[in-house]
């Protein structure tokens, strides 16, 4: 009962002041409403374009003419991904795998002969969008310009060279519905990285500050005096920090399930135990914190430090790893716990951004918290002590 009592007095205290009150509660639910307010209608990040290419007989003689046109843009503005059936790139459509999906029909080199050589029927070219992802409606667009200046400049060279009049390449856009199983919102994606957020900041400034400043400003010294031993306050510090975090944990889910309509799947078991793990994962590093920082200023410097290199590179808010960077970072930054917990939770959401292997979601988090767990074991009795 009495270490119920002192968490509650922990957190009475904690929230009396309100930069405590609103860092821990209220900012990472005015940042959510902020973040998916403004980028609700992104897709996805980046310029590249993922175009499936389905060619049913190999390009030859001036057929080669649209290789070498698929070469022009690739990689950039378009990656290509070859298919060797229709059903597998329809689906990678539907499914968001790719932006767009170009057909080059058997017989293709042969028109395209035909049209330039003996004014016959003209080449055609199938082109496959979903007009419902604004992606791969600007894909579509592209690839029309881009098919446009082909004929532009083969009909010049037809009417220079041969006199003949060159009929176009006709090219045939259907539009494809995609999957209801998968569809891009942006307040999904986000829910994991606000409420790790949440959790991270507790973590990182709540409990090693807390730890620290009761002991060096006497509050623990206090507290020995009575029948509370440091077994009973470490219980009800800790009890207070799980309570901070379900009470900003809940409140962000109020506002996901209300006001943006988050994925009824963040209410399953599977989801919630990962947020617990995770919740146990970044407290232990902040309590690892407390036992080799003497001063509560210098945790809160190292705390920041920590929660900035564990939000930004960890990926909360951006695909980090997919981006150009320094291959020393993406190593740095797949040895962060946060990346792996993250992506562990949007994965149970339906997003796969870095297709980490299951078993990779927990031991590089697992090493974090037996390290952590470790060093503070260790190293207790100095940081419940007094000075």
């Amino acid at each position: 009962m009495k270490i119920i009592k002192l968490a509650k007095g922990f957190f009475i205290n904690e929230i009396r002041e309100f930069n405590g009150f609103f860092w821990t509660f209220v900012f990472p639910a005015v940042l959510y409403f902020i973040l998916v307010s403004v980028f609700s209608g992104m897709g996805s990040s980046g310029i590249s374009f993922k175009m499936g290419v389905l060619a049913d007989e190999e390009l030859t003689g001036l057929g080669s003419i649209l290789n070498e046109v698929l070469e022009q843009v690739s990689p950039e503005p378009f990656n290509v991904i070859n298919y060797e059936n229709m059903e597998q790139m329809m689906d990678d459509l539907k499914f968001n795998k790719i932006d767009v999906g170009v057909r080059i029909p058997a017989g293709t080199s042969s028109s395209l002969t035909k049209s330039i050589v003996f004014h016959q029927e003209p080449a055609k070219i199938e082109i496959y969008s979903v007009s419902a992802r604004g992606e791969s409606k600007m894909a579509l667009q592209i690839l029309k310009n881009i098919f446009e200046q082909v004929n532009l400049q083969i009909g010049k060279e037809t009417a220079s060279r041969l006199g003949n009049v060159y009929k176009d390449i006709e090219v045939s856009a259907e539009a494809v519905t995609p999957s209801d199983e998968w569809k891009f919102s942006y307040s999904n994606y986000l829910f994991p990285a606000v409420i790790l957020m949440a959790i991270l900041s507790i973590s990182m400034f709540n409990a090693p500050i807390g730890l620290i400043y009761n002991r060096v400003k006497g509050i623990n010294r206090r507290l020995y005096t009575t029948t509370i031993g440091s077994f009973h306050y470490f219980s009800a510090f800790f009890l207070f920090l799980l309570f901070s975090a379900l009470l900003s944990v809940s409140l962000l889910y109020v506002i996901g399930t209300t006001l943006f309509k988050v994925d009824p799947a963040i209410m399953k078991i599977e989801f919630m135990a990962k947020i617990v793990y995770s919740t146990a994962v970044l407290f232990s590093i902040g309590m690892m914190i407390s036992s080799f920082c003497k001063k509560y200023t210098t945790a809160e410097v190292i705390g920041q430090i920590f929660f900035q290199v564990f939000m930004f590179l960890g990926g909360f808010y951006f695909p980090v790893l997919n981006f150009d960077i320094p291959q020393a970072v993406k190593w740095f930054a797949k040895a962060l716990p946060t990346t792996y917990l993250v992506e562990s939770l949007r994965a149970s959401l339906g997003y796969d951004v870095y297709s980490f292997s299951e078993a990779t979601f927990w031991t590089v988090p697992s090493v974090w918290l037996g390290v952590s767990l470790i060093v503070f074991i260790f190293n207790f009795k100095r940081v419940m002590s007094y000075e």
